[in-house]
């Protein structure tokens, strides 16, 4: 498999086939996902940088959201498909980490590796912010994720930050 260094790379693999589906899918955007934290969070300390690892495979209640960075939580469907399924599943594991962090502000996005759409779950108000082209919704909601402070979600959370 190749190297993905940007949401760009990943559009790409997917529009010429080369990801196929939904798992590979996941691990190429992890690995880019990793690599644009780097670039667009470059003004967070290095502490909080290291801190901001994607956890993978969590389980939220019995919930099993693809991949989660503190309060911003990514479901992602097969390669250029249907995103209505993993919408309604993003908005439950959305509620739900709600619920475990006290009543924080949830990011969300779904995402096939060409488009995304981003929601955020405040006051019980579950709105969608921007939907479009993958790369773009990601960057954007990632840039106003990390110019935000960087929440506690659960327990986990700050045990990994104080190295407890």
């Amino acid at each position: 498999m190749p190297n993905y260094h940007s949401f760009d790379d990943v559009e790409k693999a997917v529009h010429s086939g080369i990801i196929r589906n939904e798992p590979e899918l996941r691990q190429a955007f992890v690995e880019a996902l990793k690599n644009e934290i780097s670039r667009i969070c470059s003004s967070k300390s290095e502490l909080v940088r290291y801190y901001m690892i994607p956890r993978l495979d969590e389980t939220l209640k019995g919930r099993r959201p693809d991949i989660r960075l503190l309060n911003l939580v990514f479901e992602i469907e097969k390669p250029d498909g249907d995103l209505s399924r993993g919408r309604t599943q993003l908005h439950d594991y959305m509620k739900t980490l709600r619920e475990i962090s006290g009543g924080i502000t949830i990011h969300g996005i779904v995402l096939n590796g060409i488009h995304a759409e981003h929601w955020v779950l405040n006051d019980n108000n579950l709105t969608r912010r921007q939907d479009g082209p993958m790369k773009d919704v990601v960057r954007r909601a990632l840039h106003e994720f990390c110019s935000e402070k960087m929440p506690v979600v659960k327990e986990e959370d700050l045990a990994d930050i104080l190295g407890v």
